[in-house]
């Protein structure tokens, strides 16, 4: 994991310079302390599952998160971002007797993110993409109780490994001026199944015979000013 955070930033520092106006302009695009963020997250996330698995129905649980995340500008508008955050997924389940059981996935998660800044209405807007590796470190003792209602063998066998999308948009949050303040809507869905038991089918959003993390939710960031 600290090989990968490690690359990342290590290509966030250095691609500027690999343009040849940056050989020209290398205070202008250097790392500064503007680029550091410092965020936190709290989104409603849910567990989206096949028809074959047996609770009766799963719903949505609050999840929170916080990291750091850093910044390098490309063009006037365009940036390239990567974030290091600990984030908690997870969904509440019914199952048929009624028992309840919610259970939380922890994830180290690594974005990179393409970001885009532009103008409405005399307020800057921050728009961002982009894929993330999620590692699992630990998840709620909840999940020995939920293979046991579900009745499926190896229920409990999440995958280390997840690979979401994120899309967010931002607006500052604070004074005109100051704009270290961001807040904003993320939305995170997770393409590839979770569970190495229920494989991914199709790629159709919502449509396949997998599990997927879906998560939507607020962050609010505090960018650091030199």
């Amino acid at each position: 994991m600290y090989q990968i955070l490690l690359i990342l930033l290590f290509i966030l520092s250095n691609a500027c310079y690999a343009q040849n106006y940056c050989k020209y302009n290398k205070t202008k695009y250097k790392i500064i302390g503007e680029d550091i963020t410092v965020f936190g997250v709290a989104h409603g996330t849910d567990i989206s599952a096949p028809n074959n698995i047996l609770p009766k129905s799963n719903g949505t649980i609050l999840g929170i998160g916080f990291g750091v995340s850093l910044k390098k500008r490309i063009t006037k508008n365009n940036y390239l971002k990567t974030e290091l955050s600990l984030i908690q997924k997870g969904s509440h389940f019914t199952f048929p007797n009624h028992y309840r059981e919610s259970i939380r996935l922890n994830y180290i998660e690594i974005p990179l993110l393409w970001s885009y800044s532009f103008n409405k209405r005399k307020k800057t807007f921050f728009f961002e993409t982009g894929a993330a590796i999620s590692m699992l470190i630990f998840s709620s003792k909840h999940i020995k109780k939920y293979a046991e209602q579900s009745q499926i063998p190896n229920a409990q066998n999440f995958k280390n490994i997840d690979m979401p999308w994120i899309i967010s948009i931002k607006v500052p949050f604070n004074s005109r001026g100051i704009n270290n303040l961001l807040f904003g809507l993320r939305f995170s869905y997770s393409p590839l199944s979770i569970h190495n038991e229920f494989k991914t089918q199709s790629i159709r959003m919502f449509q396949d015979d997998g599990m997927h993390h879906i998560s939507f939710g607020i962050q609010l960031d505090y960018i650091f000013k030199r």
